[in-house]
């Protein structure tokens, strides 16, 4: 059995070394921020929190928290992210 790769190795084998080339990369970043969006929605109407209740070792906070510092990170390097995201960071 491969020896398992560390989440740094897996994430950077994902986008450098993927069959379908650099194409990756972008639809990478789109799942990043189209996920981050999600939390961060649902984190506002409470509906994360709730689905959260069971069975997660962080807080509905702390995941939104991770996808705020996402779509930080984003817009700090490509621009302007999503008007209705803004309010809540």
């Amino acid at each position: 059995m491969p020896k398992q790769k560390t989440n740094d190795e897996f994430v950077r084998d994902l986008m450098m070394f993927s069959r379908r080339g650099a194409i990756i990369q972008p639809f990478v970043l789109q799942a990043l921020k189209t996920f981050s969006e999600m939390v961060i929605t649902q984190h506002k109407s409470g509906e994360l929190a709730e689905k959260m209740k069971t069975n997660w070792f962080v807080s509905a906070d702390a995941w939104a928290d991770c996808a705020r510092e996402i779509l930080e990170k984003m817009e700090a390097q490509y621009g302007p992210i999503k008007a209705d995201i803004e309010s809540e960071r």
